[in-house]
């Protein structure tokens, strides 16, 4: 009797472990994005140019600011981007390219335009290039072109 209900014991437990070994199981997973910037873009002309600036925050802010010095433009606006926006965004960025880049151009100088990207993030990440026309963006280019595309529908008509 007593090797019967040690055997029933037995097969009793490795049966709960069987089943709460099972990969059936659900369980709730929490997103985590490690990959956290504010994003600061914009350009800046020389004589009777133009200046932009759009901010893109890991809260999801996003706002732009337009001045148009000749025909006396001052446009501003403030509005969410969605997560998802967002995440395509973050994730077009290489951030290992963005940092080996170093440019400081100086294209206003003679009336030209210059562009400048700032991205901050967490664990202290801080890197700001200033560009121009000549200069090799093409490690970053697809997340060049999401902000000109997110800046450019912001743009008024």
């Amino acid at each position: 009797m007593k090797k019967t209900s040690l055997f029933t014991a037995i097969s009793l437990l490795t049966g709960l472990i069987f089943i709460s070994c099972d990969d059936s199981t659900t369980s709730v997973v929490e997103e985590f994005d490690p990959k956290r910037y504010d994003i600061y873009f914009g350009s800046f002309g020389g004589l009777c140019g133009y200046s932009d600036s759009m901010s893109i925050t890991m809260n999801l802010d996003l706002d732009y600011t337009l001045k148009e010095f000749c025909s006396g433009t001052d446009f501003q606006t403030k509005e969410p981007i969605t997560q998802e926006e967002y995440l395509i965004l973050i994730n077009s960025l290489p951030i290992s390219s963005f940092q080996k880049l170093n440019y400081n151009s100086c294209d206003r100088c003679v009336d030209g335009l210059d562009t400048f990207l700032h991205i901050t993030g967490s664990e202290d990440f801080s890197h700001r290039i200033v560009y121009g026309s000549e200069d090799d963006l093409s490690s970053i280019s697809d997340f060049i072109e999401h902000l000109n595309d997110i800046r450019e529908s912001l743009k008024p008509e």
